[in-house]
């Protein structure tokens, strides 16, 4: 945890954009390959394209507040968008530990992934175990590794299987 402190200083104190700090200092490539090509995810980017792309257009589902619905959109286009992707799904994230959802209806967003999590707040750093969001001087740290059985991805909320 000092890592992630210190590290959240340091970017506070150099008044840096955090996102380009990270991406300058981590590889270009996932452990198997370049990203996208080896073991990392089950769920490949092309795919997450097209998702992030339907959720543009989707209506709000069902018992969902359109509100909270929004702000989770611009959440999951803003991962992809800022670079996060790549660098999340290089140290091992799944496209549910970004994106997943709990069923409308549930009561559990304990395990929501990143994007509903997010809240609108900008993500500062990301590894492995866990992802730091920061607002007004305050940071809250995601952490990955929960149990989301039952979670869908976003843009497959509401759609019947």
């Amino acid at each position: 945890m000092g890592k992630w402190l210190e590290r959240a200083r340091q970017l506070e104190a150099e008044d840096v954009c955090a996102n380009s700090v990270i991406s300058a200092n981590s590889p270009p490539n996932g452990p198997n390959g370049p990203i996208g090509t080896g073991d990392v995810s089950p769920f490949p980017p092309a795919d997450i394209a097209r998702g992030i792309a339907k959720l543009r257009t989707m209506a709000v589902p069902r018992g969902v507040d359109r509100q909270a619905w929004r702000v989770a959109v611009a959440d999951a286009a803003r991962i992809v968008t800022d670079g996060w992707l790549e660098q999340a799904l290089a140290a091992g994230w799944t496209a549910i530990d970004l994106f997943g959802v709990e069923p409308a209806g549930s009561d559990d967003d304990y395990r929501h992934g990143l994007a509903a999590w997010l809240g609108g707040r900008p993500l500062v750093l990301l590894d492995a175990d866990s992802a730091i969001a920061r607002v007004d001087g305050h940071r809250s740290i995601f952490n990955r590794k929960r149990d989301r059985t039952g979670t869908v991805l976003l843009w497959e909320l509401g759609v019947q299987k």
